[in-house]
């Protein structure tokens, strides 16, 4: 660029440079697109920009995971929950979150009870316990583009052709739930999930439902033996196009209905 000034020709030499040389994929990658905007061909190297991108994000979600569990061992549980969750959202594409969800999900269940419970123990306002789940509401799948957040009663949506929101288009978005369950009698649950389209939900950082895939209303269920108390509950919406629903039921003693409201709490810092 000293030599020949701001050319496509430099641009493009000096990219290669920052790759070969440096493994610099962030600068190169800009160098390479001016070169591109100026009718240059890139395609030979966008391949080693690939490797490079993936190397360097495996690498950052491997040491964030070695710092959850290090955290954990040590019950440093808000760090636990922040880690976590930024493992979840934006490394969730690479392989170490792929080989470690499980782990960094039951991580993730324990530090939410932990927090809860340093707020207080008792089922009342003193407990830090609020009515409802905290909603997130994103355009698209991956939960990158988040348009509002609010408080949901419970899970009980029919949207049909319309919006989720006003903040948020009829197609192609997705909603994040968070917060907790009070199971009142300890015994078997059946949980489930009716949507149209995909679905995912954890509890107490297990995933009980994994079906994320384009479909009409479906049941989605899971049953599991709870004792009496709180749990952490998480759970993940998409729609595609077309109609739109999410509702979550539980089954007990042969009966289904929608969870009640007077069951789903949050805590100030979920709301957040």
């Amino acid at each position: 660029i000293r030599v020949m000034g701001d050319k496509p020709e430099s641009r493009l030499a000096y990219g290669l440079y920052l790759l070969l040389t440096h493994s610099d994929w962030v600068q190169a990658k800009k160098h390479f697109e001016a070169a591109a905007a100026a009718g240059k061909d890139i395609s030979r190297y966008l391949s080693k920009i690939t490797e490079l991108e993936k190397n360097h994000l495996e690498k950052e979600a491997q040491e964030l995971y070695d710092e959850l569990v290090k955290k954990a061992k040590r019950k440093k549980w808000k760090e636990v929950s922040r880690l976590a969750e930024k493992l979840t959202t934006g490394y969730r594409n690479t392989e170490v979150v792929k080989k470690y969800l499980g782990d960094i999900e039951k991580a993730q269940g324990k530090a939410l009870v932990a927090l809860a419970r340093e707020e207080g123990t008792s089922r009342s306002k003193k407990s830090g316990f609020m009515p409802g789940l905290v909603g997130s509401y994103y355009e698209g799948r991956d939960f990158q583009n988040l348009k509002t957040r609010r408080v949901d009663a419970t899970v009980n949506f029919d949207w049909g052709n319309g919006r989720p929101h006003s903040d948020v288009r009829r197609d192609n978005f997705s909603i994040r739930w968070v917060g907790f369950i009070y199971i009142p009698r300890s015994g078997r649950y059946t949980f489930i999930v009716n949507s149209d389209d995909g679905v995912r939900m954890w509890l107490r950082g297990e995933r009980l439902i994994n079906d994320w895939v384009e479909r009409n209303p479906t049941d989605s269920a899971r049953e599991v033996t709870l004792q009496k108390g709180y749990y952490p509950i998480k759970i993940e919406y998409y729609d595609a196009g077309g109609g739109a629903c999410c509702k979550l039921f539980w089954k007990v003693n042969g009966q289904r209905e929608i969870i009640p409201a007077k069951y789903l709490f949050h805590t100030s810092k979920q709301r957040k």
